[in-house]
Parts: C-alpha cells; sequence; structure tokens
C-alpha cells in the first residue's frame, strides 16, 4: 500500500451537537498532526471541522480547506489555513477533495458527511479508486447505517462485502495502525 501523506476526513459541521463527537475531531486531527499528515476537509470553521482545523492550525500542520463558493459565507471559511480552495459547486468540491487525499475517514456527521462517505465507498466498489477508507463509529454512531449495510450484502444488492471496501474502529486512536 501506498505512504498515506494527505487524508480527506468528512465530519459534521453543527455546533450543536456532543462534545464527545467534536473532541473526536480534536483527537484525529493532533494524530494527524504528529504524523506529519495533510488534513484535507470541508473548510469551514465550525463545528467538528473547525475543530479539526483548528488543532491542525496550532500545530503548524498543514492543512487544505475545499468550500464551494456557496458555503464560504455560511460555514464562515476557517482562516490561516494551509491552503483553500473555493469551488464552484459541490461536486467539484468532491471532485477536488478526492483527488487531493491518499486515504478517507468518516467521523460522525450529518447528511453531507453520509453523502461524502456514500460516493467514495460507490467509487472503491466501482474501481474508481482503491484508497483506504475508515469509518469512525465513535458511541456507535453509525451502527445503525452498519445495520443497514448488512442488510444490503445479505440481500445481494452490492458486488463486495462491505469489510473490503471500508475499515471500521470504534474510537480515533485505532487510526494511527491504519496510517502507518
Amino acid at each position: 500500500m501506498k505512504k498515506i501523506k494527505s487524508v480527506c476526513v468528512f465530519c459534521s459541521s453543527s455546533n450543536n451537537i456532543e462534545e464527545k463527537y467534536r473532541k473526536s475531531a480534536r483527537k484525529l486531527a493532533t494524530i494527524l498532526s504528529s504524523n506529519n499528515i495533510t488534513t484535507i476537509y470541508g473548510g469551514g470553521n465550525t463545528g467538528m471541522m473547525g475543530d479539526l482545523a483548528g488543532v491542525c492550525i496550532s500545530k503548524n500542520a498543514n492543512i487544505i480547506g475545499v468550500i464551494p463558493q456557496f458555503l464560504k459565507e455560511r460555514e464562515n471559511l476557517h482562516d490561516n489555513l494551509t491552503k483553500v480552495y473555493i469551488e464552484e459547486n459541490m461536486h467539484n468540491r468532491k471532485r477536488r477533495m478526492y483527488n487531493l487525499s491518499d486515504m478517507f475517514i468518516c467521523l460522525p456527521g450529518g447528511l453531507g458527511t453520509l453523502d461524502e462517505f456514500a460516493e467514495v465507498l460507490s467509487w472503491k466498489q466501482l474501481g474508481i479508486h482503491n484508497k483506504p477508507i475508515v469509518l469512525i463509529n465513535i458511541d456507535n454512531y453509525w451502527s445503525k447505517l452498519l445495520n443497514f449495510f448488512d442488510e444490503i450484502d445479505n440481500k445481494r444488492f452490492t458486488y463486495n462485502n462491505k469489510s473490503s471496501l471500508f475499515n471500521i474502529i470504534d474510537n480515533v486512536e485505532k487510526i494511527v495502525s491504519i496510517i502507518n
């Protein structure tokens, strides 16, 4: 497997979530920073996204924000990022994030996070990429989704079992063994 130099992180931009989720974003940022890995994320300054970026910035780590023009004001583009890409729309945003990344990590989030995770998963199943994908199931946040994936597998609606498409871990610290 290729050495991981950049990781795209999908996560919530909501400020109205429990602290344990925000803490996980900060912990992930610390781990990525200490392993000299560039973090690619949605560019915002709110919620888990803002926490992730804030830690990377405080540790002088590379953090790249990719945000569509229409979200630039709504999500308050984070200051002091290493680099920012402002894209015309969500499709271009996701394409840029995917192209910049060697790996994808999905923390808890809402519909946008789910959309990003589903797309990289679908692309991997189709053979468009073979980059590692990790779902971090903090406090069983994604368990119902994982049960649904089991149902999809059991009814043979997928070509691959989910275990061949992505890794599931239950805490951020376990990411170290995957990135190394």
